[in-house]
């Protein structure tokens, strides 16, 4: 894969390209130096991120005061929506954020119906850390440990048995359920109009449980991996041909840019 035929490259926030302070992370001075060299390349670059728009715009903010020059062309939040750059400033994807955001509604309404039954033995059992049950969101943050956020999803899908338009993901100690029309890898399809020639160009990089619909080769088709990806990510990189790279985490991910990208996409 030589560069000039790279379109762009989509990458996931934590655990990917991300370095931290405290609560406050940002971008790893290393991936910054390498999206400012994909520019240099004619390469764009998209997030991808379950992150909110507000959030994904407070890390951009942060890494541009550490020397982040090239802005992402497409920010995809929440692994539902789509900012398109507009200017200095992105604006929504329209119809599609209206819509999901519709639908999204009513898919969380039947799905609290149905887990409204487990939640007190959830809370004693898992405790979790955070929970968010809304209008347009079912999210539990679980202590990752002793495997919590894979049994709770498990039951949690159990409980959505019968909703067969409902998927339940994990991200950390996220435990969480979208819609099957969503989801990372089809929402960046849909950001590119699914078009089969950019997304033939297109490169996604991810590391947890919730990047694989991303990354099994059906919406971009490069793919890769930082080292420290949960086991379910390598699988399903190396099953779609991709790259998983021999270090872990920003470095990592440097790696699989350079692998596709070629020297411009180094960290100079």
């Amino acid at each position: 894969m030589t560069q000039a035929s790279l379109y762009c490259v989509c990458l996931d926030f934590d655990g990917t390209i991300m370095e931290y302070e405290g609560e406050l992370g940002w971008f790893h001075p290393a991936v910054i130096e390498c999206l400012n060299a994909l520019e240099a390349a004619g390469i764009q670059w998209f997030t991808n991120s379950g992150r909110g728009i507000r959030n994904q715009l407070e890390v951009l903010d942060l890494s541009v005061k550490r020397g982040l020059v090239h802005r992402p062309e497409k920010m995809i939040c929440g692994e539902s929506f789509i900012y398109d750059r507009s200017g200095s400033g992105y604006a929504d994807r329209e119809p599609w954020n209206t819509d999901t955001r519709a639908y999204l509604r009513r898919f969380h309404a039947e799905v609290q119906s149905r887990v409204r039954s487990s939640l007190e033995g959830w809370m004693e059992k898992y405790a979790p850390k955070e929970t968010f049950v809304r209008e347009d969101a079912t999210v539990f943050l679980v202590d990752p440990s002793d495997g919590r956020p894979a049994a709770l999803s498990s039951e949690m899908a159990a409980c959505l048995k019968d909703m067969p338009q409902a998927e339940v993901f994990i991200n950390g100690g996220y435990v969480f359920a979208i819609p099957d029309f969503l989801g990372k890898g089809r929402v960046l399809a849909e950001s590119l109009g699914h078009d089969r020639k950019k997304l033939a160009r297109t490169l996604a990089i991810g590391n947890d449980q919730n990047d694989i619909p991303m990354l099994d080769g059906q919406s971009a088709e490069l793919v890769g991996c930082p080292a420290d990806a949960a086991e379910g990510v390598i699988r399903t990189v190396r099953a779609a041909g991709g790259y998983v790279s021999s270090r872990p985490g920003p470095y990592g991910t440097l790696e699989v840019i350079e692998h596709y990208a070629g020297k411009n996409g180094k960290a100079l």
